[in-house]
């Protein structure tokens, strides 16, 4: 059975203090990497705007889009880092990604990618169909 007796408490409660403060000063540095990252994404695509040499709707969604993929990449970022921090393995993690930023997965949903057992559907041309409730005949 186990023995709460011979446990060492000060080493313990040192050993997490010492991982708390290293998780708490992760965080801080995500927070303040991510302040910086947007307002350097917003200033570059305010200063495109400006220039003219966009639309003011296609810099904002090529803004939105930047900074969903610098979230994005900065959270797998810290979440690789608290696993590595726990000693758990991040290979697995980067793994799983990988297979999902190729887009495998997505493109054979929607039939851009086949299947390996069935061969890609030929695209439909719908410029040349008569419209829905016209007689063909």
């Amino acid at each position: 059975m186990f023995d709460f007796i011979d446990i060492d408490w000060g080493n313990l409660l040192v050993e997490a203090g010492i991982i708390a403060a290293q998780v708490i000063g992760i965080l801080i540095a995500f927070v303040i990497v991510r302040a910086i990252g947007k307002k350097l994404i917003n200033r570059s695509f305010d200063r495109l705007t400006k220039k003219g040499d966009v639309t003011n709707g296609r810099a904002l969604t090529l803004r939105a889009l930047s900074e969903n993929v610098f979230s994005y990449v900065l959270i797998f970022i810290l979440v690789a880092t608290l696993f590595g921090l726990f000693g758990l393995s991040v290979a697995s993690l980067i793994a799983g990604h990988a297979s999902l930023a190729r887009g495998q997965v997505g493109s054979r949903k929607f039939n851009f990618l086949p299947a390996p057992d069935r061969p890609a559907r030929e695209p439909v041309d719908t410029l040349s169909r008569p419209p829905k409730g016209s007689c063909t005949r």
